[in-house]
Order: structure tokens, then sequence, then C-alpha cells
């Protein structure tokens, strides 16, 4: 009796073919389950660049959040504004209450207070031909009816409000 000899297997197209369907179909579900993992858990994949490593640096941020906070604050702006009215008041949130008032009054618009050791500084922009009547009102602590008018000039009026002291 003769024996066949078992066939040598040979790799053939048809085989890469087969092979590469079955790579590919494990592949790619276990590259969607690393994707969801990684914006589920929040991680970032590194970055290739060094500029981009440089910007996602924590000293780097602290070190241009602390030249902002330096150059940006209100008294590294120096003088702003065309006018300062210096308001003196023994309770200074109720002063700029009503400045604030004053400000909506004149159809004005003003920047967020600015607290300054014991100073509130308030940074006003409203028509140039209401300015005088502005300052006016803050400093006499009336309430006028002011007129309104197209004007497009704007003037910048700077107010600071300091706690006067009892004497």
């Amino acid at each position: 009796m003769q024996t066949e000899e078992p066939k040598q297997f040979r790799l053939n197209p048809q085989v890469l073919v087969v092979v590469a369907v079955v790579l590919l179909a494990l592949a790619l579900p276990i590259f969607f389950v690393i994707l969801s993992l990684q914006t589920a858990f929040g991680t970032k994949p590194a970055a290739s660049s060094p500029a981009a490593e440089a910007a996602l640096s924590a000293p780097l941020q602290k070190a241009l959040e602390d030249i902002a906070d330096k150059s940006l604050n209100p008294a590294g702006l120096g003088a702003w504004g065309d006018r300062e009215v210096l308001l003196g008041a023994q309770d200074p949130e109720s002063e700029l209450v009503r400045v604030e008032s004053l400000v909506k009054a004149f159809g004005a618009v003003s920047l967020p207070a600015a607290r300054e050791g014991g100073r509130l500084r308030l940074r006003v922009s409203l028509a140039e031909n209401q300015s005088a009547n502005f300052i006016k009102a803050c400093e006499e602590k009336t309430t006028p009816t002011p007129t309104r008018s197209p004007d497009p000039a704007r003037a910048m009026v700077e107010v600071v409000i300091e706690k006067q002291r009892l004497p």
C-alpha cells in the first residue's frame, strides 16, 4: 500500500487576501475601543512636535499668566481716559451702586469695577457732550435727567471711590 505524502502548504494570493481580511476585522474594533477609552477618560495622545509639547507645559503657562497679571492689571494700564473723578464715601459699595445707576441713566458703558487696595476704580465710556453732566452728577450726588443724543464722539471717565474715614 502506498501512502500519500501530505501536500506542502503554499502561500498564494488567496491566502494573503484571507489573512489581510482577518487582521483588518480584528484591528478595527480594537482601534475603536482604544479611541473611545481615550476620549472617555480624557487622555490625550502625545504631542508630536516640540512646539506642541512646549505649549502644553505647565511652567510656561504659569509664567505667561504671571506676565499677563502684571502687565494687564488696572494699575499697570496707567492713566485711562480723558478725565478722572475722585469721590469719597463712607460706604464705597453703595457709592459704586449709585455711580453704576448713573452710568445706566446716561446711556454709558463701563468696565467692571476694579479693587485696588481701599479704592474702587470704575472706567466709563459715554457721549462726549454728556461727560461734564456725568461728572457733575457724580460729584454732587444728584440724579439729573440726562438728554440722549446721537453723538458718536465718546469720552472716557475714570471714577475712583475712596473710603472716607469718620472724623
